[in-house]
């Protein structure tokens, strides 16, 4: 019988007679169709194959049964997951895992469980015996409440099982709430007992508890990875808590039921108060909400007692506490020390005058606090006290900027940077008393003073604003691009000034400081070969620009044509600069670029209008299982079969064009992914008898997923330039849709990003967009650039030791092939 069930990440298994049992994918049992290959069966073969074999052409009929006898039909790709022997292999596949595990419950016996949650938690616990029983699953309770109170019983519908549960349902629940030992209890039972390796948690809770340590949820997660067990989370109350969101891989709500006011407190009629409750509200009450789950970094935080610096240790702990949603909601204090699994999501902390929107995976990331190096530390600090002293709820980018002002320990680049100009943090202040909210009235003034008066200790730390916590982010980002150990202030400058939005900027440019300059500036403090290549090539684009914009003055020929075709490909986009110079570096190169992201993020309208800049014929094709390769490499030609040849007629296909674009590419076929294979790295095509030369000059691909069969990696070999495409942020959200309201035009882009193609025509003439960039181009380019750039004997050894690093010592491996590594050499 077939297998179903949810897909796991497995050892492929490989059918194997005399081998133990295990799930293989098989065409005994055609239950499912998964693309299209070569066959000679005729039950599964498509229409056109079966048109062929109803044609009254002799020909035609000729063509059919020879296709048949060489198997080369093409057929539909039936099969389904069956249990059969099978050898395990290697290989990692996507399936459907066999055999049913056990089942481990931990439900929540603490006192805030009294009432309609202790009958609906008890009636879950029934109902997972239920449901183990009837699949042959084994089950496994843990009832916790406070430290040290832990029960637990191997639930089962055997007499002595039954009496145990009969036994624990009379109890009422009682206690404090303490997660740890359940979940170190289940973490135990995961990984040292055999039988239970393969079982999946549930947690049956009101929401009321706290973050279990750090050592208890590693075990946790060491426990999860090696058996690819869930944690399902299942919260008895409207909200789920922070604690369950950062817990569970899948978490539901069921809502809270809130007994009548003359049942409330009375702990002495629980019984009658419940079924009032539960025939009050059986209609309403429970109903399972899915919570959606965000993916968060997790973040280890050093003790002040185990490091060498305790200074920095504190300060580490004062940044996660800036970011707890305990101290958004100034309801608890920060400690001194902190020791945290992930950094849960800013709710409260939203930059001022913004909702929040749909997008934010930007928004959602983290920092790694442990590369801050003392000098940033101290920077926030200041910028905490800087902003507690405007009064501020949250700390922006504005304090930031204050803080590298005020903080001793950037004397040396604040003079280097900002000079004379921004020297007056006086006036810095008053631009910010200026342009931020009003203060508070004179009774919340008292009560920051009174706040104020005590020691600072007794504070805790403001929360950061999305818009700080992408300053962070980017200034991890420039990190890591110029070599450096440990973020630095002169790094968070960088990142404030890649969003030009933040009050950071608008105060500097009120001063008088322009924000090209300064970034410039910024990257002469750096050290390192990096930052001074960053500083060169700053220059030299700032002088195309100034040449480009001088009267009777004319750039480089190439380079003032980049400058125009960048400005058709982001005409009324969002966020997607990137994208277009990774667009036209491609073009430019002779490479093929990878777009990755989710639907509706542009990628099919960045490849319509690099169509636009580039010369030449364009292909453009949504690829899909069904996919039949007269779809991408045109149909036979009839009169070629008269002379009993096999050619296709290419003309206005993919064998004929200068740009392409292919989207899903993934999912096609054998077929058309075999062809595409010679045709995109050798620029040739088998037509028939005969191999002939395509002009093809960049082919764009887009996909919402990266392959998960190892197949596919000969093609994603051949794509040189990819790139993740992230939804628009949320500080951009606002300017992305006035943008799409002032379109005129008919939009037909992807939801999500507004096409401003038809004002990009307005801008530029079509015949003059169409030749900014041609194959010649490319071609002469790479022609002068052979002759003229020497390739250092140094640099070759460095990129062969870097493929020996992620060959040897990366986690995972990466493995980098020949090709790929002398295309990325000619792209450097």
């Amino acid at each position: 019988s077939a297998v179903k069930g949810p897909l796991r990440r497995l050892p492929e298994e490989l059918d194997r007679p005399g081998r133990p049992p295990g799930v293989v994918r098989s065409s005994a049992a055609p239950a499912e169709a998964n693309g299209v290959r070569l066959s000679g069966d005729w039950d599964c073969m498509l229409p056109s194959e079966a048109m062929l074999l109803a044609s009254r052409q002799p020909m035609l009929r000729t063509l059919h049964h020879m296709r048949r006898i060489e198997r080369s039909l093409l057929s539909y790709d039936r099969n389904a997951w069956l249990e059969d022997e099978a050898e395990v292999m290697k290989r990692m596949e996507m399936r459907p895992f066999g055999k049913t595990g056990p089942l481990i419950v931990c439900l929540d016996t603490s006192g805030s469980m009294y009432g309609p949650r202790e009958s609906l938690g008890k009636a879950l616990v029934l109902e997972c015996l239920r449901q183990a029983h009837r699949q042959q699953r084994r089950c496994y309770l843990y009832a916790f409440s406070g430290v040290g109170q832990l029960q637990e019983l191997e639930l089962d519908l055997s007499p002595q099982g039954l009496q145990r549960l009969l036994e624990f349902i009379k109890f009422s629940f009682t206690g404090s709430t303490s997660l740890d030992e359940a979940l170190q209890a289940s973490a135990k039972r995961l990984s040292e007992e055999e039988e239970w390796r393969n079982a999946d948690l549930m947690l049956v809770t009101d929401g009321e508890l706290a973050m279990p340590a750090a050592s208890v949820m590693q075990d946790v997660d060491e426990a999860c990875q090696e058996c690819g067990a869930r944690i399902v989370g299942i919260v008895l109350a409207d909200k789920a808590g922070s604690a369950m969101e950062q817990i569970c891989t899948e978490l539901y709500t069921t809502g809270d039921p809130e007994p009548p006011d003359h049942f409330r407190g009375r702990r002495g009629i629980a019984g009658s108060s419940a079924s009032a409750v539960s025939s009050s509200s059986a209609g309403t009450w429970p109903k399972l909400h899915r919570v959606q789950l965000q993916k968060r970094a997790r973040v280890a935080v050093a003790c002040a007692g185990s490091d060498p610096q305790p200074m920095l240790a504190s300060s580490r702990s004062f940044l996660v506490g800036a970011c707890s949603p305990t101290v958004l909601s100034r309801s608890a204090r920060a400690p001194a020390s902190v020791s945290v699994r992930a950094q849960p999501t800013l709710r409260a902390a939203r930059p001022r005058g913004q909702t929040a929107g749909a997008g934010g995976e930007e928004a959602r990331r983290r920092p790694d606090y442990a590369k801050f190096s003392k000098e940033l530390l101290v920077v926030i600090q200041e910028a905490d006290r800087e902003a507690r002293r405007l009064l501020q709820p949250v700390l922006g980018t504005e304090s930031l900027l204050l803080g590298v002002l005020v903080a001793p320990e950037t004397s040396e680049l604040r003079r280097a940077v900002f000079g004379d100009g921004l020297t007056s943090i006086q006036e810095a202040r008053a631009f910010c008393e200026q342009r931020l909210p009003a203060a508070p009235s004179s009774g919340a003034g008292k009560s920051v003073a009174k706040r104020k008066s005590k020691a600072r200790t007794m504070l805790p730390p403001l929360g950061f604003t999305p818009m700080v916590e992408r300053a962070l982010c980017r200034a991890e980002e420039e990190q890591g691009r110029l070599g450096h150990e440990s973020i630095a202030p002169a790094h968070l400058l960088l990142g404030m000034l890649q969003d030009d939005r933040g009050l950071a900027c608008a105060m500097m440019e009120a001063l008088d400081a322009d924000l090209e300059t300064v970034r410039r500036k910024v990257l002469g403090t750096l050290p390192g070969a990096l930052a001074k290549v960053r500083l060169s090539a700053a220059e030299q684009v700032d002088g195309v620009v100034q040449e480009e914009s001088m009267p009777g003055v004319t750039a480089t020929d190439l380079a003032g044509r980049l400058l125009k075709a960048h400005g058709v490909l982001t005409e009324g986009l969002v966020e997607r600069s990137v994208e277009a110079k990774l667009l036209l570096l491609a073009a430019l190169s002779g490479e093929h670029l990878f777009l990755l992201g989710p639907p509706g993020t542009a990628k099919s309208l960045l490849a319509r209008r690099l169509a636009k800049v580039c010369q030449g014929s364009f292909f453009e094709r949504l690829l899909t299982r069904f996919t039949v390769p007269e779809e991408v490499f045109g149909p036979l030609s009839l009169k070629a079969l008269e002379n009993d040849e096999l050619r296709r007629k290419v003309e206005g296909f993919l064998p004929d064009s200068d740009v392409a674009f292919l989207d899903e590419v993934f999912k096609a076929n054998s077929s058309i992914l075999n062809a595409l294979l010679a045709l995109l790295n050798e620029r040739v095509f088998d037509n028939g008898g005969s191999r002939i030369d395509v002009p093809l000059w960049c082919t764009v691909a887009a996909s919402n997923e990266l392959p998960e069969s190892d197949e596919l990696d000969a093609l994603f070999d051949r794509f040189l330039l990819r790139r993740a495409v992230p939804r628009v942020s949320d500080v951009a959200l606002p300017v992305f849709l006035r943008t799409t309201l002032q379109v005129d035009a008919a939009v037909d882009s992807p939801a999500g990003v507004a096409d401003a193609a038809p004002s990009a025509d307005a801008a530029t003439d079509a015949g003059s967009a169409a030749s900014l960039l041609s194959a010649e181009d490319s071609a002469k380019l790479r022609a002068e650039v052979a002759e003229t750039v020497a390739f250092p004997d140094r640099l070759l050894q460095v990129i062969a030791d870097l493929r020996t690093y992620l060959r040897d010592e990366a986690e995972p491996p990466v493995l980098v092939s020949d090709r790929r590594l002398v295309k990325a050499a000619r792209l450097l």
